[in-house]
């Protein structure tokens, strides 16, 4: 690597320039460090979306799943009504 032309850049530099330098060094870890974090915070929110909707999505599966068992109890229920009655109440003689 050119380590020793980076050295001998910032060695040619002023005092103020060093200055400068390193300010800008510190300002761009501190931002890298900043997205850094919101990059976190962002993939755990993600990660959060992900998980609602898994559970949404299976919370609709168990509501169809109980929808069907009203309709099939409905139908049976219909069908007990309809053998309760007696025969002669649909055919008249």
């Amino acid at each position: 690597m050119a380590k020793k032309p980076v050295e001998d850049v910032i060695n040619s530099l002023s005092g103020e320039e060093k200055k400068k330098l390193k300010d800008l060094i510190r300002e761009t870890l501190e931002r890298d460090r900043l997205t850094k974090e919101n990059t976190e915070k962002a993939l755990k929110v993600l990660k959060g979306f992900s998980e609602y909707g898994r559970l949404l999505q299976s919370l609709e599966e168990e509501a169809a799943a109980l929808r069907k068992m009203r309709e099939e109890l409905q139908s049976m229920k219909y069908a007990m009504f309809l053998t309760a009655i007696p025969d002669s109440k649909f055919h008249r003689a």
